[in-house]
């Protein structure tokens, strides 16, 4: 993600994230990068999808378009920004979601991620949300 305006970018798939996941988002961050004609520097953490062979050699060969900035080994979460955006996400929208079958979740998440991908919607759902406002009583005069 680029705070706060996007874009965010993302894979998806059964289980835990994982090297394949990650290089499919690298491949993103590259075609981003090329196209805007900067270079991108991306945040990550020593989790094994980011530092197995295969994403080593990826992230060398993209090197000319994508910075890796490795977080230190056992770092808070607090450090990492996408660490409280996963989790007000979950809260706020995951936990939320009513299908009518449990194998339309997956899909649904996916939506929703998809939709977090245009421009200044992160924005929009990160703001603080009103649930349960207390509506003002309307007075009947007598």
């Amino acid at each position: 993600m680029r705070w706060p305006d996007g874009p965010f970018l993302f894979s998806h798939g059964k289980g835990y994230p994982n090297t394949a996941r990650f290089v499919e988002v690298l491949h993103q961050l590259e075609v981003h990068a090329k196209r805007i004609g900067k270079r991108v520097v991306i945040v990550i953490d020593n989790a094994t999808a980011h530092t197995s062979k295969v994403s080593q050699a990826e992230i060398e060969r993209v090197r000319p378009w994508i910075r890796v900035f490795w977080l230190p080994t056992y770092t808070s979460e607090q450090l990492n920004d996408i660490e409280g955006l996963w989790k007000h996400i979950k809260e706020d929208y995951f936990s939320r979601m009513l299908v009518k079958d449990p194998n339309d979740f997956a899909v649904a998440a996916v939506e929703l991620l998809s939709s977090i991908r245009r421009g200044k919607v992160l924005r929009r759902m990160l703001k603080p949300r009103h649930i349960g406002r207390v509506r003002k009583k309307l007075t009947v005069p007598a």
